[in-house]
């Protein structure tokens, strides 16, 4: 769609939905230079009630895949929106953050609340609750083997990514499975 130039709305406007994905789907594609020239020539195209938000978060996405974790986390602190979708990925990008950072006391509090979040909270769809949830259950368990943390100590990895490649309702399994890979590197 981006390349036959057919993203844009009748006003003219690229919704923020779409802009977020072409960002989301180019950095995990590996097309950083592509994703930075995206978002400079096209970010004005953006509807003016959301295009600060969305560039900040789309910014924080791209600061976060080049590993610039400082500038990511001021750009995700620069958001204000109650929308619950910007809510979601805001509180994914900064799971990844801390696990990447390898802070244990933000990441563990950071599982906490979000998994609060996501039970407490009438306004997050339901079809989002299960794969949101076990994205966070399966970020907390390859973080505590990484780390060795309580009975993750003698973690069996080859039966966790198992058990992500075989999950039917999960988000993020792309990287949940880099994760794994990093730590098998790491191990040997």
């Amino acid at each position: 769609m981006v390349e036959k130039d057919v993203y844009t709305n009748e006003g003219g406007n690229i919704a923020n939905v779409f802009f977020m994905n072409a960002v989301t789907t180019g950095l995990e594609s590996g097309e950083i230079s592509w994703v930075e020239k995206f978002i400079a020539e096209k970010g004005e195209l953006l509807k003016d009630d959301s295009r600060v938000d969305t560039l900040n978060f789309c910014m924080a996405n791209l600061s976060y895949f080049k590993k610039e974790y400082d500038s990511s986390i001021k750009y995700l602190a620069l958001i204000s929106t109650d929308d619950m979708s910007y809510k979601l990925n805001i509180r994914s990008v900064y799971l990844k953050l801390y696990f990447d950072m390898n802070e244990i006391e933000p990441f563990l509090s950071h599982v906490d609340t979000y998994r609060h979040f996501m039970s407490g909270n009438r306004l997050v769809p339901e079809h989002l609750k299960v794969p949101v949830n076990n994205y966070i259950n399966f970020t907390n368990r390859i973080f505590l083997a990484k780390n060795k943390i309580g009975k993750h100590n003698e973690f069996d990895l080859p039966a966790l990514k198992r058990e992500i490649k075989e999950s039917k309702i999960l988000i993020n399994r792309p990287w949940l499975l880099k994760k794994i890979e990093e730590i098998e590197q790491y191990s040997i």
